[in-house]
């Protein structure tokens, strides 16, 4: 995606041309949304990641791994 600047519905095309049988972790999926919304360059000053690190960590945090 940030090599060639396209978004996760082009990206995913892509992939799924190379091989149609594929799975992707939703989590995986959600990160790459995020990263598409951040313009290819997530920071902590950026809403939208900011908003998906502090969800994640919390679940992190709920599962007991942080």
């Amino acid at each position: 995606m940030w090599r060639d600047r396209v978004g996760f519905s082009e990206a995913l095309d892509v992939v799924r041309s190379a091989r149609e049988q594929i799975w992707l972790n939703g989590g995986f999926l959600e990160q790459l949304t995020v990263f598409q919304l951040c313009q290819y360059s997530p920071s902590l000053e950026n809403g939208h990641y900011a908003s998906w690190r502090v969800k994640t960590d919390r679940q992190l945090k709920a599962a007991g791994l942080r």
